[in-house]
This record gives structure tokens, C-alpha cells and sequence, in this order.
């Protein structure tokens, strides 16, 4: 009975590890049509930013402001209030990024929040949380920016990145149940 054990195991353990292989191969094909996908998003920004596409920081410096002037945030939380009017001011005094710039902000917004996902701090949660938002809105001034002078072509790549996104998820979905078979014969 013992044999058949390990045997069953062994065969459960080749499987998840052939499914692994699969897994790998299908996340590399992934990763290469999000790195076109990134290219041609490349591609679009530098073009609108060469015809001169701004993206206009006033609506964010305004959201920043009714968070900042929000009397029961400055009551409980008054450093985030402050946090947020000093962003609201150097957004208001910039006026405007080019599409590189923002895009560039949008990275350094990204690489402090990706700190900030792998070691949440009390101390530091209300920071990300605007910092957060101001990615957001970056984000949507710079796609309109970059739709209003490219049009059709950018809405497309926004579709197919969006497919490829939720085929990832298909995929990893159907990875996880397929293990989750195979990995019945391991709790025996």
C-alpha cells in the first residue's frame, strides 16, 4: 500500500511539474506580447508628446484640494491633509507635464507604491493612498491626452492590452484548478 503511495505521489509531483513548464512557457508568450503591447504604448506617448500633447495637472491639483480641505481629514488625519496640499501646490505650480514627464511621475508614483504593497506601514498607508489616486489620475489625463491626438489607434492597444489582461487570468485560473486535481493524490 506504502508503494502505491509514493508511486501516486510521484506521478502527481511529474505532472505538477510538467504543468509548472506549461505555465512558464504560456507566462513568456504573455510577457512578450505585453512588452509589444508596452512598445507600441511607447511608440503612441512619444508621438503625441512630438505634436506637442500635454497632460493639464489642474484637475489633479484640484482633487488634492478637496482632499486636503476636507475638515474631517485634517481633524483625524492632519499630516495626510498636508500630505495632500503639498502635492495640490506642486501640481498647481507645474501646470503641465509632457507626456514623458507624466510618465515618468507615473513610474516613481509606481515604484514607491510597489515599496509600499511589500511592506505596509500604519505610518505610511495614507501616503500611498493619495499617491495612489494621483497615479490614477495621471494615468486618465495622460490616455486622453495621448487619445486626443491619436484617436482610434490608442483605443485599440487600450482594448488588446485589456484582452491580453484578462487571458492571463484565464490562464493562471486554469493553472490553479488543474493543480489543485493533480494535487489530490498528495494529501492522501
Amino acid at each position: 500500500v506504502d508503494r502505491v503511495i509514493v508511486r501516486q505521489r510521484m506521478a502527481d509531483l511529474e505532472y505538477l511539474n510538467k504543468l509548472v513548464g506549461e505555465m512558464s512557457a504560456e507566462e513568456a508568450k504573455l510577457q512578450r506580447l505585453f512588452q509589444e503591447k508596452r512598445n507600441e504604448y511607447d511608440e503612441l506617448q512619444k508621438a503625441a508628446g512630438a505634436q506637442g500633447a500635454q497632460v493639464n495637472l489642474k484637475p489633479i491639483s484640484d482633487t488634492l484640494n478637496e482632499v486636503a480641505n476636507n475638515q474631517v481629514l485634517q481633524d483625524v488625519h492632519p499630516e495626510v491633509a498636508k500630505y495632500a496640499q503639498e502635492r495640490a501646490k506642486t501640481f498647481e505650480s507645474r501646470g503641465t507635464y509632457s507626456t514623458e514627464q507624466a510618465q515618468e511621475a507615473i513610474k516613481i508614483y509606481n515604484n514607491s507604491l510597489k515599496a509600499f504593497y511589500k511592506n505596509p506601514s500604519y505610518e505610511t498607508a495614507s501616503k500611498a493612498t493619495i499617491d495612489a489616486g494621483i497615479v490614477n489620475n495621471l494615468r486618465s489625463s495622460l490616455d486622453s491626452s495621448i487619445e486626443s491626438l491619436t484617436g482610434e489607434s490608442y483605443q485599440a492597444l487600450k482594448n488588446q492590452y485589456s484582452s491580453l489582461k484578462t487571458i492571463e487570468k484565464d490562464v493562471i485560473h486554469r493553472a490553479i484548478v488543474d493543480a489543485r486535481k493533480a494535487n489530490k493524490g498528495l494529501g492522501r
